[in-house]
């Protein structure tokens, strides 16, 4: 199981203290600068990739949201996709 221990949220079965939220982090920069720093450390890999925290990349090349991804390929690796974003007026 990843992320959050169900003991931490939950009080019985049926109940929970709390709602389990993750931390969404924004950044403004390159996706490939971004890609570089998480591929360097093993720790941001570890927050990022077992879904402790999100990470949205707004890049300053298009100003497009992308969200990073874990890509395999023979091993653990950062990528971004464009994040779709629903604005609601269908």
């Amino acid at each position: 199981m990843h992320g959050l221990p169900l003991q931490s949220v939950n009080s019985s079965d049926d109940n929970q203290y709390h709602e389990p939220m993750r931390l969404q982090v924004v950044v403004h920069a390159p996706c490939a600068v971004i890609q570089s720093i998480i591929e360097k450390r093993p720790i941001l890999k570890t927050l990022f990739f077992n879904n402790w925290e999100i990470l949205v990349a707004i890049d300053p090349a298009d100003n497009k949201p992308y969200r990073l991804i874990e890509k395999e390929n023979g091993k653990k690796s950062a990528h971004f996709e464009e994040l779709k974003i629903d604005s609601g007026n269908d």
